[in-house]
């Protein structure tokens, strides 16, 4: 379906196309642009306590060059937010409720016209109340430099809430606030400043005050990077962060944490492992966060355990094998990416108490397989999920949002999943005569020669059989390539049919062509398997026939000469089309003459002499 909201201002809300993923209850939606827009990218989810999911995101190129921010929930669409006094939301990197006076209060953290700012709602977001601003920074409102989504820990537990900002690469704040009404800066600050070869980037904050990152070291590697926000700092410079490095699955501190959850006790990264592998593989570890004894307001903070996350089977070799960006708040789902030759957005279901149960889910490939097996087109305008960016749960779904890729461009979506759906069910490569499709299991029935199902692998990794050409001009389908290892066989690639395969451009003299298969056009004439009459230039002279045999009936005779006669030029240049192989001497100068003649009568062999006469220069 798709609808219009009128905006701020006037500004028409952007078309909201919300796909029906049919019996199974998941949907998938795409957020169109705002205005003249042309990408949206999602930042952040949470779920209002009513039980409607509430996405932020950043439209591009923004609205009249301010309205860049936008707030989406399934009943209302996507609109920007403008604050009560009229300032705008430029990019949000956070967003979640909090408690102020009993009552529920949406925040959205982010940027407001270059500050680190803070818009407050009291009714899911329809209208909103005076923006907070840290003005403290430089006035030329460079302000700090802005993470890519997470910025905020928050928890409907609280009033009290924590954001993180870069002031530059070595310079890094947490900033804690308890603001009911707007307008005031962060209550306080806690920092950490190093030198400049070790530059920082801060990507998650949570309720409890602990955010995540990475720092590098002399060597320039990053390292796995967590700090305790200490409270005891004074705008805007004053006050230190309590910091650790935490080591990674190789044993060691290289890597990169990206998220927590939002009591600080899980930390999401990706690192090197131990075994061999290469790369960064995503993980879960558990940490602790205690006061110091002898200053409470120092904390030591221990990694007490990690686990590597579950990745596909055919994860490709890369730098960045799989990330998780996002994590809900009690961190028993993760979203991120897993590199299976191209990105693909997954979410991660934690919630078993045994690591060896935790599930991945490659989302394009389950919204694929849905439409395959309710006969619709779940993915709607998507050809591909590319990252999940953040993810959100109550006790009746899961919310995953990120960014995928349309003709239209980059899209923002929002996938919905009923809990009472999970464990979902695996999704696998369908090989069939001349395609595959991802499918569920029970979708692809097994077929023998016809079509086969494997297991958790894309349809770009699977090999799937394909067309075997045979020497003798046969083909055989759905035949695994090295299996098609006859004396010429050529195996066609995976996925290949037989109906079109084996067919080339098989030149028959005289500047005509035939498509033909491999194997009966004679391997002298044939241009190759894939080559199309429409795109090769074929010689006068072929196995079939020789330059002079006009009619092409195997000889050269009065016949032939006839329609030699009809074309001689002479001395005037000037050869029609069907003359252009009697241009035989000095090809191409545009005159048949006595000199042609000559080699015409080298090759005559008389009537039904079928062959080449030996004097004949082809």
């Amino acid at each position: 379906m798709s609808f219009t909201r009128p905006g701020i201002y006037g500004m028409t809300a952007l078309a909201l196309l919300a796909l029906s993923a049919g019996a199974f209850g998941a949907t998938l939606t795409a957020i169109d642009p705002l205005e003249a827009g042309t990408s949206t990218d999602a930042k952040g989810v949470t779920i209002s306590p009513s039980g409607q999911a509430i996405v932020v995101g950043v439209s591009s190129p923004p609205v009249a060059q301010s309205f860049g921010g936008f707030i989406w929930d399934p009943t209302n669409g996507a609109r920007s937010v403008l604050s009560s006094e009229n300032a705008a939301l430029t990019k949000p990197l956070g967003v979640g409720y909090r408690t102020v006076n009993g009552q529920p209060q949406l925040v959205i953290n982010g940027e407001a016209n270059g500050w680190n700012a803070d818009f407050f709602s009291n009714d899911d977001g329809l209208t909103w109340t005076k923006i907070r601003r840290d003005l403290f920074w430089p006035s030329d409102k460079s302000g700090p430099l802005f993470v890519e989504q997470n910025s905020l820990g928050i928890s409907l537990n609280s009033s009290v809430y924590y954001t993180i900002a870069r002031k530059s690469g070595t310079e890094i704040f947490s900033l804690k606030h308890d603001s009911t009404d707007g307008d005031p800066p962060a209550v306080l600050v806690s920092r950490d400043v190093k030198s400049t070869s070790e530059e920082a980037a801060v990507r998650a904050a949570s309720a409890s005050g602990l955010s995540v990152g990475s720092r590098k070291n002399g060597q320039g590697q990053e390292r796995i990077y967590v700090y305790q926000h200490r409270g005891i700092g004074v705008l805007p410079n004053n006050g230190t962060q309590s910091v650790a490095f935490l080591n990674g699955l190789a044993g060691n501190e290289l890597g990169q944490a990206w998220a927590v959850s939002q009591d600080g006790t899980k930390v999401f990264g990706m690192s090197p492992v131990s075994d061999g592998r290469s790369g960064n593989w995503p993980f879960m570890m558990t940490v602790s966060v205690t006061p110091k004894v002898g200053d409470p307001t120092d904390f030591d903070i221990v990694r007490t355990g990690i686990q590597e996350l579950p990745t596909y089977p055919d994860t490709t070799g890369s730098t960045t094998n799989a990330v998780p960006y996002g994590v809900s708040e009690d961190g028993t789902f993760a979203a991120g990416m897993n590199y299976r030759g191209q990105e693909r957005a997954v979410l991660w279901d934690l919630r078993d108490s045994n690591p060896a149960n935790w599930k991945i889910y490659d989302l394009t490939a389950y919204f694929g397989a849905l439409g395959q097996a309710t006969q619709t087109n779940a993915l709607g305008p998507f050809t591909r999920l590319t990252r999940a960016k953040a993810v959100a749960v109550d006790d009746t779904k899961v919310v995953v949002v990120g960014i995928g890729a349309t003709a239209a461009g980059t899209r923002a979506f929002v996938a919905t999943i009923p809990l009472s759906e999970f464990p979902l069910p695996d999704t696998g490569a369908c090989c069939m005569i001349g395609s595959c499709t991802s499918k569920f299991a029970a979708d692809c029935p097994n077929i023998e020669g016809q079509q086969s199902w494997t297991a958790n692998t894309l349809c770009i990794n699977a090999s799937c059989p394909g067309a075997c050409c045979h020497a003798d001009g046969t083909c055989s389908d759905f035949v695994a390539a090295d299996a098609c290892v006859g004396e010429g066989d050529i195996a066609r690639g995976a996925s290949t049919s037989c109906a079109t395969a084996c067919l080339g451009a098989c030149c028959n003299g005289q500047k005509t062509c035939l498509q033909e298969n491999y194997g009966v056009c004679p391997e002298a004439d044939f241009k190759g398997i894939g080559t199309d009459c429409a795109n090769e230039a074929c010689p006068c002279s072929s196995t079939y026939h020789v330059w002079a045999d006009r009619d092409m009936d195997g000889d050269v005779d009065q016949e032939d000469f006839g329609l030699f006669q009809a074309c001689i030029t002479g001395v005037a240049p000037g050869v029609a089309p069907e003359c252009e192989c009697f241009d035989h001497v000095n090809p191409g100068n545009g005159v048949i003459d006595e000199f042609d003649l000559n080699a015409f009568e080298d090759c005559a062999t008389g009537p039904a002499v079928v062959g080449v006469n030996p004097n004949c220069d082809l």
